[in-house]
Formats: C-alpha cells, sequence, structure tokens
C-alpha cells in the first residue's frame, strides 16, 4: 500500500495539489473488520497477484493448494533450523556452512510472511526468532573469541594491543581502557565482535576468519532490516544520506521529509527502552542510530510503520505533523537523532491544515 503526499520547499509551509505527490509510507492492509470480511484465500501467488480462491469455511485462512504450499515451506524451514544447530563450529570451514544453513532459513522465512502473513499475523513470532538468532551467533562469537585470546595465554597488559584492533575507532558506545593502580596494567572491557558498532574491518586477523563469517552474517541481517524499513518510509532514507552531507539541497527543508523523520524520532521517544534512548541523543542522525541496531530492534521499527494505521502511530504522527507545521507554538522540545521533538503533547493544536495532513495519511493507511 502506497501514500501519496503533497510536498514542498521550506520557504511555503503549506501544502498545494498543483506540487507533484510521491509514495510517503507503504503500509501493510489493516484487519477486516468481521462483519465485512469475506471467505478468501489470503495467499500471495509467486508473481505477486492475491489468490482470492473462495474457501469452504470461515475458519481457513489459505486455499488447500496455498495451505500445502505453506505447510511445506515451513517445514524445510524447520529442517534448515535443525541442520543449522547441528553444525559444530570449529573452523572457518563449517562456520561456512552453519551461516549457509542460516540465511537460507532466514530466506524461507522472509518469503512465507510475505506470502501468507501479508497482516503481519507472525510479526511477534518472527521477531523473536530473529532476536533468538541473533542470540545464538553472538554467543558463538563471543566464545570463539574468549577461547582464542586465551590459547594466547598472555598477561592483561599484553593482550591491549590486540583487543583495541577491535576499536581503532573510537566510538561513541565504546568502553575504554582501566586504569589499576595497584597492579599498574591496563585492562581492556571487551565488546562482543558483533555489536554493529564493531566495524568489520576491525576483525581483519582475528582468529583463523571464524568470528569474520559470523560477522558478515549478523550485519547482513542489519542490512536487510534498514532496507525494508527505508522501503517503508523512502524520506527516511533521503533524510538519512543527506544528514551527513556536507551539500544540503533543496530536498532538506522538505515538509513531507520533517514530518516522516519526525514521526520516527517521537517513536523513538516514546517507546525505546533507556540504552536505546541514551544512545538516541549522542547520534547526530537517523542514519547513524539504524547502522548501530540489532536487527530485532529494526524489525520492530518496520513493524510500527508497516502498521501506522494503528492508534498509537496516529497519535505519534499528530504530534509530528503539528510540530513540523509550526502548530504548536511554545512548547518544550528534546534533541534526538539530530532533530528536535517535542518531549510533551501538552500546548500541541491541532488546526486545520494539520487535520488535512493527517486525513490523507490516515485515510491512505485504511484504504
Amino acid at each position: 500500500m502506497s501514500l501519496l503526499l503533497y510536498v514542498h520547499k521550506p520557504e511555503r509551509r503549506r501544502f498545494r495539489s498543483r506540487e507533484k505527490a510521491r509514495n510517503l509510507i507503504h503500509t501493510c492492509e489493516p484487519p477486516e473488520s468481521p462483519a465485512t470480511q469475506d471467505s478468501r484465500c489470503d495467499a500471495i501467488e509467486t508473481d505477486g497477484r492475491r489468490c482470492h480462491l473462495l474457501l469452504s469455511t470461515e475458519d481457513q485462512t489459505w486455499c488447500s493448494w496455498h495451505l500445502r504450499e505453506q505447510n511445506d515451506l515451513s517445514t524445510r524451514w524447520e529442517k534448515l533450523q535443525i541442520a543449522a544447530e547441528k553444525i559444530v563450529v570449529s573452523d572457518v570451514h563449517m562456520a561456512k556452512q552453519k551461516v549457509l544453513k542460516l540465511r537460507l532459513a532466514v530466506e524461507l522465512r522472509r518469503r512465507i510472511r510475505e506470502r501468507f502473513h501479508t497482516r503481519g499475523i507472525d510479526t511477534v513470532d518472527f521477531i523473536e526468532w530473529i532476536a533468538k538468532l541473533e542470540k545464538e551467533v553472538r554467543t558463538l562469537a563471543n566464545m570463539i573469541l574468549s577461547t582464542y585470546l586465551t590459547r594466547l595465554a598472555l598477561p592483561h597488559v599484553m593482550l591491549i594491543p590486540l583487543v583495541s584492533n577491535l576499536n581503532r575507532k573510537l566510538l561513541p558506545d565504546t568502553p575504554g581502557g582501566l586504569k589499576d593502580n595497584t597492579l599498574s596494567e591496563q585492562i581492556m572491557i571487551l565488546q562482543s565482535p558483533l555489536k554493529p558498532a564493531i566495524p568489520i574491518g576491525s576483525l581483519q586477523g582475528i582468529d583463523d576468519g571464524t568470528i569474520l563469517v559470523l560477522k558478515h552474517f549478523s550485519t547482513d541481517l542489519c542490512a536487510d532490516a534498514i532496507r525494508r524499513l527505508y522501503h517503508i518510509l523512502p524520506d527516511l532514507h533521503f533524510s538519512s544520506q543527506l544528514s551527513d552531507s556536507p551539500v544540503q539541497d533543496d530536498t532538506v527543508g522538505d515538509t513531507g521529509a520533517e514530518i516522516v523523520c519526525a514521526w520516527f524520532r517521537i517513536m523513538i521517544l516514546n517507546d525505546s527502552e533507556a540504552d536505546a534512548l541514551e544512545r538516541a541523543t549522542r547520534c547526530r542522525s537517523i542514519g547513524e542510530y539504524l547502522s548501530g541496531c540489532q536487527a530485532s530492534q529494526l524489525e520492530t521499527y518496520c513493524d510500527f510503520f508497516e502498521k501506522a494505521w494503528r492508534p498509537h502511530a496516529v497519535q505519534y504522527l499528530r504530534v509530528a505533523i503539528c510540530a513540523q507545521t509550526l502548530a504548536g507554538g511554545d512548547i518544550k522540545t528534546v534533541r534526538l537523532l539530530g532533530g528536535d521533538v517535542p518531549s510533551t503533547s501538552e500546548g500541541l493544536r491541532m488546526t486545520k491544515p494539520c487535520w488535512d495532513i493527517l486525513s490523507v495519511i490516515h485515510k491512505a493507511c485504511l484504504s
């Protein structure tokens, strides 16, 4: 589902019908009311068309053909998981075998979601599975790194150059070395090599390359989720690209992009855990923040905007519209992800232009 919204240059803070429209957000279809719901197959064909065959009973979700196909795909997915779990990673070759199985499992699970759960019914299970997958791979990488450092049998003071190789670029959330005055030696606090903030290049030369294989898998998971988020909110991608660029063109200040970015920041402000919120206050842009997120966290953001027709998402959108159409007046704001957002809804005022914008977006999400 696509939304068209008229956008304009910053010197004119009103929408004009003669301006070119563009896709602002792609949402999934909202659930149908039981009173209007018809008994048709909800599956998507391989060419992107809906099946829409009539179902024999009301409790069916798919026709018999697509039910068998869904069961077959689910069985293949479960077998890939079991096969990946059985692989014991003892060297880089076995790591590649395990990652190959995991990549196929992720691809198959995404295909099942896209074709058989178009309304996001299995989103919670999918995000939980991605989080479980991340934890298992991260634990494996941590164990391999720990074993590698232990085999070196070097004192802490000798480990500093090796471990600091993981953090050549001093990152905002990278712990530094601690000075022990009693032992007169530095102790480095180790981080997981699969942490998104740790660049891939800094892992060159660590162990036999096994950690690097796992790192690429973890990075690709995050990259896929970011691409999906940018597909749902295209303006978020453009704003992330331009915010770090020394050359700013007419796209910066575009009201449509401003509303989308404010909407995202307000969601982060209200729905984030303490650690994510603390990191958001330090990031200079939305793109920088997203590059440091785990895949499971990114998938929750995709779910939020893919179902933007939900009441709390609409409430956040109202705040974003007020803030970006100068309808808020004298309101308190906080700096988050390179932009200012209202810290409270107190004092915000929905004017007629605000309601017009909200009506366009909400109708598009429900159509």
